[in-house]
């Protein structure tokens, strides 16, 4: 997940950079400027969200195989 996070980074950069779109989207001409960001960041932050979630579960899990069962 980190990795396609920061793949998706690196092209937008590229995209900001080099002024092409190297993911297409359809957005109205109208706000077109705002729109491709507002999608990107969109799209970057649900993945980041999704990212801290499954390091935060995968915390938890270990924390819980750590500690010793009673018997």
């Amino acid at each position: 997940m980190t990795a396609l996070c920061t793949t998706l980074f690196l092209i937008w950069t590229v995209h900001l950079v080099t002024d092409r779109t190297l993911i297409p989207v359809e957005v109205d001409p109208a706000v077109q400027p705002f729109g491709n960001l507002a999608v990107t960041w969109t799209f970057l932050g649900f993945l980041l969200l999704l990212n801290l979630w499954m390091h935060l579960r995968r915390r938890q899990i270990r924390r819980a195989e750590a500690i010793p069962e009673e018997g």
